[in-house]
């Protein structure tokens, strides 16, 4: 997906984007192209195990997270 989008859209940088997904392969997969991964888990006793980038326990957490870095 993120190659197809590179192509239709050259001018995207994989190391100034960011990956919100709730699975492993999800992270694995932004890794892999050096993008910045935040998992959404709602576990938090995962969160001591896997630790790729930031672990939130909701969408919301992580948006507003990214929304506080954004603005400073």
């Amino acid at each position: 997906m993120a190659l197809k989008a590179k192509l239709d859209f050259p001018s995207i940088e994989f190391k100034k984007s960011i990956m919100i997904g709730d699975s492993e392969s999800d992270m694995i997969f932004g890794k892999t192209l050096g993008i910045k991964c935040f998992r959404i888990i709602d576990n938090p006793i995962l969160n001591e195990t896997y630790s790729l980038n930031m672990n939130f326990q909701s969408l919301f957490e992580c948006t507003k997270f990214i929304s506080n870095r954004i603005d400073d």
